[in-house]
């Protein structure tokens, strides 16, 4: 004889006969109808942790989904729901020698939609679970990866459409496989069955009340730290980890239970969870009532409620209780009973305004009879309420130039207003200047340099290794450094290959577009660890380049053309000038050079010494007056 929960009410089970056994009266929210210890009969039980009711009814409490958790017994809706208990950090031994920096210390991030939390370590290389990489019913993994998932995307967290990672283990555990485990890592460009050790951090001794296992900043070995603000340990433990407050709580850092979680601003305790205020706030934390709830800016008490103050109109601060208080935003004035918009050109620089009267003309504009007239391209005022086209001066990032202002290069701007020649442009506060004069955004933004450089000039770049930062906001490639219709030349300012490109195992460094009115050059660059369907490290369309004295090494293309990848209607010249690829893979075809076409003309001008490295990795090559 067997009990069972069913999620509505208890069954009892007699051989092949299943029955349900009500409770002899209907059980209030927050319990449900089940057997007490020893019980022979059912009856109303308080739900217990990570279950709610939210009706009266004979059915049993409800178990909270996948990744939710209930905080305390008697729950009695939904919102209850706590995120679970983050699990502790790990250390992550075993990872094989290209893939190092993934070893140490990983800390406990957020959690992300699928209800699993996710791990980094000081090196910014991330731990997380996909519950499908590339959106299309892959299997559930638990991912190394070279980038921090979405915490609101439900699969494909890294939202790139594909299942593209440095490592992997199918598991649909809740928490990373601890101990040792066989997982598939990329080493070296191929995929390797590796053994890596997961081990939890713990503490010895136990962590106390208030606190939880963990690194402090810098530390190399685990202590007990305090749980921050809106968390809360209620256990001493090895491996105690501290629990979040949940929806609408609070707390004080060193919390020791969930009765010290307190409602935050906008909330209020209803029953026992916190429900919001909605369009109404609070004036601070641990309210226990909705009469405590006061209304936001832009609303006014109106009987029980809080309502909208009428279009273009709000209020001068929170807890307005009357429609009188409201008054005319910012650019608009008093019309009668109505607020207008001030005219073309014009503002109101306050809330507030009575009248049409306390409409100037707004910073660059001047007062032109009746009316505000713009001033010129570029150009603006000191200040709103100008009289005069006199007052118009050339605005930041512009130089006067004659009659008109004349914006400064890319990357360039002006320390004012007012600037009287191209003399006052400089690099912008954050930005640096590449050797050649062109000023980029940071020392690892080659692209913004691409972007700004002038047809056919050459981008000289400082010895440095230049990572992911440098993508683009317009890249259609998704790669690092994008090349689309300019001819131009990147070149390392020494000779030791010291500039580098790294694709950081996570996507294609170089893709050159689209460029027949001259050459993509690249000069004594090396360019590694690039990751993609086709061309790794370089991949071509409808483009003539040259790479000269340059190392292709190290790049992985899920498809063709490991090191590079050359495609589109023919006709194209790639010069590939005494340089060095070497372990570069491809899954299809062409681990170091994949040529798509017959009509494209691929020169191979190697040394003797690197002959031999360059062809064995050329697992098809199809092209005309190649010199292998």
């Amino acid at each position: 004889m067997t009990w069972i929960s069913s999620g509505h009410a208890d069954y009892h089970t007699t051989g092949f006969c299943a029955c349900v056994v009500p409770c002899s009266s209907l059980c209030g929210e927050g319990s449900g109808c089940g057997f007490a210890e020893g019980a022979t009969t059912p009856s109303c039980l308080s739900c217990p942790v990570n279950t709610y009711s939210n009706v009266s009814s004979i059915a049993s409490c409800v178990s909270c989904g996948l990744g939710e958790t209930s905080a305390r017994t008697g729950s009695t809706s939904a919102s209850n729901y706590l995120p679970p208990v983050a699990p502790a950090d790990i250390v992550v031994s075993g990872m094989c020698s290209s893939q190092a920096f993934f070893n140490g210390q990983c800390a406990t991030q957020a959690l992300t939609a699928s209800g699993r939390w996710w791990l980094q370590n000081s090196a910014g290389k991330s731990m997380y679970w996909d519950p499908d990489c590339n959106g299309g019913g892959h299997s559930a993994m638990w991912l190394f990866s070279t980038v921090a998932p979405s915490t609101t995307a439900v699969e494909d967290l890294d939202e790139d459409g594909a299942c593209v990672f440095t490592g992997y283990v199918s598991s649909g555990s809740q928490t990373p496989p601890t101990g040792a485990n066989t997982w598939i890592i990329s080493c070296d460009g191929s995929w390797t069955a590796t053994t890596v050790t997961i081990a939890e951090i713990t503490c010895s001794p136990a962590c106390g009340l208030g606190s939880a296992c963990g690194f402090a900043e810098g530390a190399t070995t685990p202590s007990c730290l305090s749980c921050p603000a809106n968390m809360y340990s209620d256990v001493s433990s090895t491996t105690a980890r501290c629990v979040s407050c949940g929806n609408g709580t609070t707390t004080s850092s060193g919390s020791t239970s969930s009765s010290e979680c307190i409602c935050d601003v906008g909330f209020y305790l209803d029953g026992a969870s916190c429900s919001s205020c909605g369009s109404g706030t609070t004036a601070s934390t641990g309210l226990t009532s909705s009469s405590e709830c006061i209304c936001n800016v832009g609303f006014y008490l109106d009987e029980a409620s809080c309502s909208s103050c009428s279009n273009n109109s709000t209020t001068a601060s929170t807890g307005s209780t009357s429609s009188s208080e409201c008054i005319c935003d910012v650019g608009f004035y008093l019309d009668g009973a109505y607020c207008t918009r001030c005219g073309s050109g014009e503002n109101a620089s306050s809330v507030g305004s009575t009248s049409e009267t306390e409409c100037t003309c707004d910073m660059g504009y001047y007062e032109d009879g009746a009316s505000c007239t713009s001033c010129g391209s570029g150009e603006t005022t000191p200040s709103v309420g100008s009289k005069s086209e006199t007052d118009c001066t050339c605005d930041v990032g512009y130089y006067e130039d004659g009659a008109s202002c004349t914006s400064c290069r890319g990357g360039e701007t002006t320390t004012s207003t007012g600037s009287t020649s191209i003399s006052d442009c400089v690099c912008n506060a954050d930005s640096f200047s590449l050797v050649g004069g062109v000023c980029a955004t940071s020392t690892a933004n080659v692209a913004t340099g691409v972007l700004i450089t002038r047809l056919g000039a050459t981008l000289t770049l400082t010895p440095g290794t230049y990572t992911r930062e440098m993508a683009t906001t317009n890249s259609v490639s998704g790669a690092g450094v994008d090349i689309t219709e300019k001819a131009l030349t990147l070149e390392c300012s020494a000779a030791d290959h010291s500039c580098i490109l790294d694709g950081e195992d996570d996507h294609r460094v170089v893709s050159v577009y689209g460029v027949k009115s001259g050459t993509a050059n690249f000069i004594g660059i090396k360019i590694t660890r690039g990751r993609g369907q086709y061309g790794a490290c370089i991949n071509t369309m409808d483009s003539d380049a040259a790479i000269t004295s340059c190392i292709i090494s190290d790049n992985v293309s899920m498809y063709i053309g490991g090191g590079f990848y050359m495609s589109g209607t023919g006709n194209s010249v790639v010069d590939i000038v005494t340089s060095i690829t070497s372990h570069n893979n491809a899954r299809s075809f062409g681990g170091g050079l994949r040529l798509q076409r017959r009509e494209h003309d691929g020169r191979l001008g190697c040394e003797r010494r690197q002959r031999g490295r360059f062809s064995r990795q050329v697992r098809v090559l199809r092209a005309r007056g190649n010199e292998v």
